[in-house]
């Protein structure tokens, strides 16, 4: 259990020692504040309100979810587990198991993605209640509901990224290789809807099934075995091919 909790608190020193993190973190919690305060300049100058105060936690939820933290998923994941063997030899002469050096490194991305959708739940609904008016326990319970669904996708997306970035030498290229995958498995999307619900992408925004309640139940269900499912499977791989690296 301690090399379990050394290796975990090793990851996330590392993550969050780096000025990016710290960077990216204040920037989440800027977007939904700079999102309230736009609105409500919009709503003093015109006269409209395109969003409503509900409606700033899951708009923004909808910008960090389709690009925002793929994106810095990707990065964290390219800067880890791309194979780069005068980092990886001091990664592997560590006292500790290969398959937890990887594990922990997953666990440690995890939560930073997780810190960074907390923060932007609470920062949107202060958004919402400073710049415009109390959203309602309702509003709030759909709101914990859809970014806790959200958490999901992301997790698959991170065992995808930290499989496919052990197929390259450079950050770079991990990175573009990615962003490539992730753009067309939303071109998938348009090219062949019947089958949609096996890309990944379909399931970036499946947040929004939250405001149907009992009749998206199926369909919550479904993609849950299908996100867990996927997920266990690039991480199984992953991890296979992390243990069998030779440097």
């Amino acid at each position: 259990m301690s090399n379990w909790k050394g290796a975990i608190q090793n990851e996330w020193d590392i993550l969050w020692k780096k000025k990016t993190t710290k960077f990216f973190v204040g920037f989440t919690v800027l977007v939904p504040i700079s999102l309230g305060w736009l609105l409500d300049k919009v709503n003093l100058s015109f006269g409209l309100l395109p969003i409503s105060s509900s409606g700033i936690p899951l708009f923004t939820l909808a910008i960090l979810i389709s690009a925002y933290l793929p994106l810095l998923i990707f990065m964290l994941v390219s800067d880890g587990l791309t194979f780069q063997p005068q980092v990886l030899k001091a990664f592997f002469l560590r006292p500790i198991h290969r398959y937890k050096l990887y594990c922990a490194r997953i666990i440690a991305i995890a939560g930073l993605i997780a810190i960074h959708l907390g923060l932007a739940l609470f920062t949107s609904l202060l958004s919402g209640w400073m710049f415009q008016e109390w959203l309602g326990w309702e509003a709030v319970r759909e709101a914990f509901l859809a970014y806790g669904l959200s958490f999901l996708p992301l997790l698959l997306w991170i065992t995808i990224a930290s499989f496919v970035a052990q197929w390259f030498r450079s950050q770079t290229g991990a990175m573009i290789s990615l962003i490539l995958i992730f753009t067309c498995s939303y071109i998938f999307l348009y090219i062949n809807p019947a089958a949609s619900a096996f890309s990944p992408a379909h399931y970036n925004d499946w947040h929004t099934l939250v405001s149907a309640g009992a009749s998206a139940t199926e369909s919550i269900l479904y993609g849950t075995s299908y996100l867990f499912s996927t997920g266990f499977l690039f991480f199984l791989i992953g991890l296979v091919m992390f243990e069998r690296r030779n440097i």
